[in-house]
């Protein structure tokens, strides 16, 4: 059945590779990402049966704005993923600038927030639809130099489980870890891997075919779980706090 699949951070990496394998198999997307000229491409590549809009999940506003366009358009969500997050930038957490900490946390928590405030709704009025938060294994254990990165994504953690508990009887959330993926965010933080490490990951489009049928088969009794999904996570050993 042809779902309506919302996903943010569409303009690179794992938003990205969701969307085009989304699309691949007949569903509807409609994404967002800050890059307007990526944002433009995409809508000409999708073609007009998909909305991809320029936009920052971090402005409540905006997001109620862009909710409200889509809205008009598409009933409801069937799917949404929350994957835009920054890394911010490296440092020991007492080096890192207020402004610098803030953002990492506005647009990976706040923006997630967002989002979930204006299109869950509509789902709720209609009791279906799945919630896929975008966390990290840094949302569950921790290392150094990315303090800001490791607080927004236990909050993604926390912020799912509180949902699960307020969501009516036929709705999912859950946090979802995509382990090592090669993106521009995980070649910035490379140097933090364990030896061997980065060679377990995968290509963006290789893990968005490993998991968006386990997004679409999601069930109730999935509701308020931390996943970690990826092809290679049986090599993986989950390493201690």
């Amino acid at each position: 059945m042809r779902k309506t699949v919302l996903i943010t951070g569409v303009t690179s990496g794992l938003g990205l590779a969701l969307a085009k394998e989304f699309s691949k198999q007949g569903h509807t997307v409609v994404g967002c990402g800050r890059r307007q000229e990526t944002i433009d491409v995409l809508q000409h590549e999708f073609g007009h049966s998909h909305l991809f809009s320029a936009l920052d999940v971090s402005d409540d506003a905006k997001v109620r704005r862009w909710a409200e366009q889509v809205h008009a358009q598409y009933d409801k969500m069937d799917i949404v993923i929350n994957n835009a997050a920054i890394t911010g930038v490296l440092s020991t957490l007492w080096e890192s600038k207020a402004e610098d900490f803030a953002q990492v946390l506005n647009i990976n928590v706040s923006g997630t927030a967002n989002v979930i405030r204006h299109f869950v709704p509509h789902m709720q009025a209609a009791n279906s639809g799945t919630i896929v938060n975008l966390s990290s294994e840094w949302g569950r254990t921790a290392d150094a130099y990315v303090a800001a990165y490791c607080a927004s994504k236990f909050a993604i953690e926390g912020l799912t489980k509180a949902l699960a508990k307020e969501l009516p009887s036929k709705m999912v959330t859950i946090a979802l870890s995509p382990l090592i993926v090669w993106t521009n965010s995980l070649e910035k933080c490379r140097h933090l891997l364990l030896p061997g490490e980065y060679e377990l990951g995968v290509y963006p489009h290789t893990w968005a075919q490993f998991v968006v049928p386990k997004i679409m088969a999601l069930k109730r009794a999935n509701n308020g779980a931390y996943f970690t999904w990826s092809p290679n996570f049986q090599e993986w050993v989950v390493p201690q706090p």
